[in-house]
């Protein structure tokens, strides 16, 4: 007898036409996955008016959505600053496009697609300046 009882001959037609089925399935669940990453990301930047920003960082905001940090939600807690950042930057007369661009992004290092041995600010400010970031916003990440 072979798996669950049934003759082994069965089992061997069966099992690999399910793997195929169940990674196909995986397959699709990555992409759509991907989707809604993309989309959060797109999503969040119109919503704190953030125009221009490369797509793989777009991507690895929408990736925050799915991460905490000391219990609280990465991308809400980006969000928060982004604002909190325009507006000190406005009552100071500053850039706050600017700012708030650099509040989005301050905590981008804590979404590695693969580990390392960088601190999140070391690392945030390596990715945005790969991806053609204002040295200014790559300065507030890396400081």
């Amino acid at each position: 007898m072979g798996i669950a009882g049934s003759p082994p001959d069965r089992n061997r037609r069966l099992i690999p036409s399910n793997l195929f089925a169940e990674k196909r399935h995986a397959k699709d669940i990555t992409y759509m996955l991907e989707e809604q990453v993309v989309e959060i990301g797109e999503r969040t930047i119109i919503e704190l008016g953030i125009h221009g920003l490369h797509k793989e960082l777009v991507r690895i905001v929408g990736k925050m959505r799915f991460r905490s940090s000391y219990g609280q939600n990465l991308l809400m807690h980006s969000r928060d600053v982004a604002n909190l950042c325009g507006i000190m930057a406005s009552e100071l007369g500053l850039n706050p496009k600017l700012a708030k661009r650099a509040g989005l992004l301050h905590d981008i290092g804590k979404v590695p697609d693969e580990e390392t041995e960088l601190s999140h600010a070391l690392l945030g400010g390596k990715l945005a300046e790969k991806y053609g970031e204002n040295p200014a916003v790559v300065n507030a990440i890396a400081a």
